[in-house]
């Protein structure tokens, strides 16, 4: 009976050992999800405050649309009085070579900056 009962311990003990392995292996995979949890609220909590931030950014955009398409009138107008300037020295018999050449330094000057500026130099040394 003795060699029974031992039998039957042992056989426990061992049925223990294969359960506290079994809870170990949960144990790790627990873990492992967690950290995967804690990753995907970390990454919403990212995308969250990108979302909140959008709303300044896009105020920071049209703001800087409203500026540039006022600049841009500015310019618009200043070429446009250059253009006239240019044209009124030019266009009189008594325009003389200093006027002509003071006319299309303003008209250079004030749109260097613009994509067309090559086409009017061209323009304005035939005259």
């Amino acid at each position: 009976m003795a060699a029974n009962r031992d039998r039957q311990l042992l056989a426990l003990v061992r049925e223990l050992e294969r359960q506290d392995l079994d809870a170990a292996a949960r144990i790790d995979t627990v873990s492992g999800l967690l950290g995967r949890v804690d990753s995907v609220r970390a990454s919403g909590r990212r995308v969250e405050g990108a979302f909140e931030a959008l709303p300044e950014a896009v105020d920071v955009a049209e703001q800087s649309l409203l500026d540039a398409l006022a600049r841009e009138e500015v310019a618009r107008e200043q070429r446009e009085a250059a253009e006239r300037r240019l044209e009124e020295i030019s266009g009189g018999r008594r325009a003389s070579d200093e006027a002509k050449a003071e006319a299309a330094r303003a008209f250079r000057r004030r749109w260097k900056s613009n994509g067309t500026f090559r086409i009017c130099t061209i323009v304005l040394d035939m005259i």
